[in-house]
């Protein structure tokens, strides 16, 4: 282990003779907190950093890391930045007061695939809680599971031309804008997750195609105009499949397009009756 007095940093010698770079401190207010570049099959385990001027941990063309209980927050742009990196797992992470996203992921040109986000909590980013962007290069096949995200400045989670990505019983609140939002791609999936007190839209599918959205429950939305729970823009595509949702408070809980296929919506009060109520697949409003 070596010290360099100059940029503040620590190197640490990898068993296949990689670097792993980390900053002690960020005083300077410069750089990355934590910088790893073509790192693989490492692990940072309960690493705390805060108040650098640029990313906090940030992960480039690395693959099969594991980052675990590690924090970042009051950062001058992203808690956690991965970048062309593939099949790495950030589990039971940190964010908050990131100064642009919480957690970004992205093929920036080139692939950032097949990465999990397991039960990690982002608070109080001044723009998107989670990005997942593929609209520049690629970024598929990722999985977020049990996460959750509070006060973001812009969308709470924002999955943009993703493929084949998994969103799982996450919580997302507070956001300013969208609660989750899908921009392009095909064959994602929401599962189980619940929005809260979002700004704009509860969840939201633009030109996204061949997605499920199954089981989410939508409450509480905030609009200055009409609010939504589950919209599905006239351009939002095609096959998409809505099932098995609920939504509870806004002016209109489901604006579907007729180019997908959903499940009944049942509006009952009381006692559910028998018949569309009872479908297997019925998507519920109150």
């Amino acid at each position: 282990e070596s010290h360099d007095p100059f940029s503040a940093r620590t190197t640490i010698d990898t068993p296949l003779g990689k670097r792993v770079i980390y900053r002690l401190d960020a005083l300077s207010g410069f750089g990355d907190a934590v910088e790893l570049r073509f790192v693989n099959n490492s692990r940072l385990e309960d690493l705390r950093c805060s108040g650098s001027g640029s990313n906090g941990v940030r992960l480039t063309r690395g693959d099969g890391n594991l980052l675990t209980a590690c924090s970042a927050s009051s950062v001058g742009e992203d808690c956690f930045f991965l970048e062309e990196s593939d099949g790495n797992t950030l589990s039971m992470c940190s964010s908050s007061k990131g100064g642009d996203k919480g957690i970004r992921l992205s093929g920036s040109g080139g692939e950032c695939d097949g990465n999990i986000l397991s039960g990690c909590s982002v608070s109080g980013s001044d723009s998107d809680g989670i990005l997942l962007n593929g609209a520049s290069g690629r970024c598929d096949g990722n999985i977020l599971r049990g996460c959750s995200v509070s006060n973001a400045g812009g969308a709470g989670v924002l999955l943009e031309g993703c493929d084949g990505t998994t969103l799982q019983g996450c919580n997302i609140s507070h956001s300013d804008s969208f609660g989750i939002s899908l921009v392009g791609g095909a064959g994602n999936i929401l599962l189980g997750n619940i929005v809260r007190r979002a700004g704009a839209r509860g969840i939201v599918l633009a030109q996204a195609r061949s997605c499920r959205v199954e089981a989410n429950h939508v409450s509480g939305v905030i609009a200055g105009g009409t609010s939504y729970g589950i919209y599905l823009t006239t351009d939002s595509g095609e096959r998409n499949l809505v099932i098995k949702n609920s939504c509870a408070g806004q002016d209109d809980n489901f604006y579907l397009d007729v180019n997908d296929t959903n499940g009944p919506e049942v509006n009952a009060t009381g006692t559910l009756p028998t018949g569309v109520a009872a479908h297997p697949w019925a998507n519920f409003s109150h």
